[in-house]
This record gives C-alpha cells, sequence and structure tokens, in this order.
C-alpha cells in the first residue's frame, strides 16, 4: 500500500480521506499492524484504478465515504442536535456531493467516488446517500448502480420530505412531481433542482 501511496503521490492523509477513513489506520495498514477490512479494500482498488494524472490527485476531491466521514463529524457536533440544523446538513452534504460528482472527468474517478461510504449514524442520511449514488449513476449513464446501494436497509421506513415542514404543502407537491426517482424511491422526496449549488 506504502509503494502505491507514494507512487501516486499521496499523503496518508490524503488517501485516508480519499477512502473515507482515518490516517492512523492507513499509517497502520502500512507497517502491517492492521489489516484493512473488505471496504477500504474495495476502496482502495478503485483509487488504484484511478490514473495519477487526474483532478482526484491534483485537488483531492472528496469520494461519498469521505463526505459520509464529514458529515458523521458535525451531525455528532453538541451544535447540531435540532433536527433541522441536522436535516440541513445532510442537505448540503448532498449538493455537495452532487456538485464534486459533476466535476469528475473519466469512469474510474466516477467508480472510486461511488464507493460505499460508511455510516454517518444517521439513517436518513445513509439512505439519502445510497439514493443519490443510484441517482449519480443514472445521470451519468454508467454501466450499473453500485452494489451497495441495494442493501434493503438503505429505504425509510416513513417518508422524508427533505428540508421541508408540514406549512409548505406547495413545495411538497413539487417535491412530489420533481422529486429525484432514487430518492423517491427510498423514501426522500427533494425536488431536482433543490440538488444544484445556487
Amino acid at each position: 500500500m506504502r509503494a502505491k501511496r507514494k507512487e501516486l503521490g499521496l499523503t496518508q492523509a490524503q488517501v485516508a480521506r480519499l477512502l473515507g477513513t482515518k490516517q492512523s489506520n492507513i499509517s497502520a495498514y502500512e507497517r502491517g499492524v492492521l489489516e484493512p477490512g473488505s471496504v477500504v479494500e474495495q476502496r482502495f482498488a478503485a483509487l488504484l484504478a484511478v490514473s495519477v494524472q487526474t483532478d482526484t490527485h491534483k485537488v483531492h476531491i472528496p469520494t461519498l465515504a469521505s463526505q459520509s466521514v464529514e458529515l458523521r463529524d458535525l451531525l455528532d457536533s453538541p451544535r447540531f442536535t435540532e433536527s433541522t440544523t441536522r436535516d440541513s446538513l445532510i442537505l448540503r452534504s448532498l449538493i455537495d456531493s452532487n456538485d464534486r460528482f459533476a466535476s469528475l472527468d473519466g469512469l474510474a474517478e466516477q467508480q472510486l467516488f461511488l464507493m460505499r461510504p460508511g455510516p454517518t449514524g444517521e439513517h436518513r442520511a445513509d439512505v439519502a446517500f445510497a439514493g443519490l449514488a443510484v441517482h449519480l449513476t443514472r445521470k451519468a449513464q454508467l454501466p450499473r448502480v453500485p452494489n451497495w446501494t441495494r442493501n434493503p436497509r438503505l429505504h425509510l421506513g416513513e417518508v422524508w420530505f427533505m428540508g421541508l415542514d408540514e406549512r409548505q404543502p406547495l413545495a411538497r407537491a413539487i417535491s412530489i412531481a420533481r422529486g429525484v426517482p432514487a430518492l423517491r424511491a427510498r423514501g426522500i422526496f427533494l425536488a431536482e433542482s433543490n440538488l444544484e449549488s445556487v
């Protein structure tokens, strides 16, 4: 792992960010003190498939795995205990992920980006990431959706109108009519236009 990381010109911290893990874990893997789990191995294999000349290595574009780690850290913060604030964080993370995916050039970068993220500690966020991964896959016309998105637990038991409350019936109707199909299928209603940065 160390030789390949150095060949790619990446630091341990950069690899950790791309793989959605800690720098200390990368160090332990390289020293042979710790064995990576199958998910981290899959993410690393996807990283190896990315060419050294891509933007991923130049600007270190996050992956869904790194986005989920950042979101988990924010959701764990005592500043974000209110439900509406947490929903807003999840929505901002989806918008950021959507934007970042749109800036990727090649299939290898896209597949690395879409590797299975770790849990955020918020089931609705995990479901939203799965729905977004399916949406991005279809939008980019990739050959198939990531296998991890097929997990039956990555669906909500009750409907969630992301970012909306009961007093916004028109906005709810728009979310239903113009909702992202991959999110809607999981119980999340969000108009596709709300995924775009303003």
